[in-house]
């Protein structure tokens, strides 16, 4: 008997669809999509059958939730964005429609002049 796999089948956003959502994207919504969350660890805890982790992320205020096994392994994890980080109806963004997402991302900061703050190494970071 052949077994048979079922796969859902995800809308994908064209570059198009991309391009007219992220002219209206904020800044900080931007900047994490293009480049990844900063995120800031809050809160673990100890819970039945291993640990909850929980973060922030300190441009975009995204919070994630993880839940752990004992052994370290990711079982779960949630996010809550806030409120147009999600474009509803569009469809996932993959390499092409990223392309465009970073390019408005570049487009910005060159729009502000130059940029470059130097020695990686002499960059003192917030706290």
């Amino acid at each position: 008997m052949a077994s048979t796999a079922q796969t859902t089948k995800h809308k994908v956003a064209s570059p198009k669809e991309v391009r007219a959502a992220v002219v209206k994207m904020p800044e900080t919504f931007l900047r994490c999509r293009d480049l990844g969350h900063t995120w800031l660890q809050y809160r673990v805890k100890r819970i039945r059958g291993g640990f909850e982790r929980s973060l922030f992320c300190r441009s975009c205020k995204t919070n994630k939730h993880m839940f752990i096994s004992p052994k370290g392994e990711i079982l779960a994890s949630n996010y809550v964005y806030n409120d147009g980080y999600q474009i509803q109806g569009m469809g996932r963004i993959q390499a092409e429609g990223k392309s465009v997402l970073r390019l408005e991302s570049l487009d910005r900061v060159l729009a502000e002049g130059e940029f470059d703050l130097g020695d990686p190494n002499e960059i003192e970071e917030e706290v």
